[in-house]
């Protein structure tokens, strides 16, 4: 069973009125300024498309994240991802679980 790690990425909305949405995109263990260039070049798909400056994170493999998010405005214009990108360990769980308990034979 993997472990399971829940954050929630957040951001601030750009001054602009005419913002539909964000584009939300993950990495695993990249080169970050390399990933975002990547970006930019439409070379990366987002992994989530969303309306709010929130996106919730749920990581069950083992490694560096980065993510970044553009937003995108109603004529489809996507900005460039932030040049910030937020990210998070995910750590090796090595530690066993509990044993079952209260064995019966009924």
């Amino acid at each position: 069973m993997s472990r399971i790690i829940s954050r929630t990425l957040r951001w601030d909305a750009p001054a602009a009125t005419d913002v539909t949405g964000y584009l939300v995109y993950a990495a695993m263990d990249v080169d970050e300024p390399a990933w975002l260039a990547e970006i930019d070049a439409g070379q990366v798909e987002p992994v989530a498309e969303v309306t709010d400056t929130a996106w919730p994170i749920d990581l069950n493999e083992e490694g560096d994240w980065s993510f970044a998010v553009a937003a995108q405005d109603d004529a489809g214009n996507i900005s460039d991802p932030h040049q910030s990108p937020a990210w998070v360990e995910v750590p090796l769980d090595v530690t066993p679980p509990d044993p079952p308990s209260g064995g019966v034979i009924e």
